[in-house]
């Protein structure tokens, strides 16, 4: 027991005369160089990689930064990668519409040259129509009055008020005078609607 009591005995001494007084040199030196503008830390991991044994232990700042910056060029490279994809399936979506669009105008285009048509025929046959029309007026204007009274009863009666309407006022009276009561005032009731 004696020679476990001596042994704790020299190591308190240790501790107590050599160790904590360095440490406290050690502490009170590194704040002093500290405050007075040397940089310690940087000196200190200068001095430990060109120890051959504790280089390993010390992490150079510089490559540090290397892996770093390389690891954030990569995640950059990834995440601009990621925004070419989606722009390009937006563009591919895009383009899709615009073709959609292109088609809906092609088949809007195809059906205004048919309207186009179709209205150039209605018109060249109202024209036609006019024209027949007004031939016919000229015609019955032109033959005594007596005859179209006589021909106009065994027209139907939309053709007769067609006629009828489109005749001159005189023209008109000489004709409904040659005609019978029934036939005038008939022919006098279609003009009226």
């Amino acid at each position: 027991m004696e020679v476990v009591e001596k042994r704790s005995s020299k190591i308190q001494s240790f501790i107590f005369l050599f160790l904590i007084p360095l440490l406290f040199t050690v502490i009170l030196s590194l704040v002093l160089m500290q405050r007075a503008g040397i940089n310690v830390v940087s000196q200190v991991k200068e001095i430990s990689q060109k120890i051959p044994g504790v280089s390993s232990f010390v992490i150079d700042e510089s490559e540090n930064e290397k892996i770093t910056t390389e690891e954030r060029l990569n995640k950059n490279i990834e995440n601009l990668q990621l925004k070419m994809e989606e722009k390009d399936s937006t563009i591919d979506e895009l383009n899709m519409i615009v073709q959609e669009k292109e088609n809906e105008i092609s088949s809007l285009d195809q059906e205004l040259k048919r309207v186009k048509f179709e209205l150039t025929s209605i018109q060249q046959e109202q024209h036609d129509d006019r024209n027949i029309e007004v031939e016919i007026t000229k015609l019955y204007e032109t033959m005594t009055p007596k005859k179209a009274a006589l021909i106009i009863p065994n027209l139907e009666d939309a053709e007769a008020k067609l006629i009828l309407s489109s005749l001159k006022t005189n023209t008109l009276a000489a004709i409904l005078e040659r005609m019978s009561p029934e036939d005038a005032a008939k022919f006098t009731k279609l003009l009226a609607e």
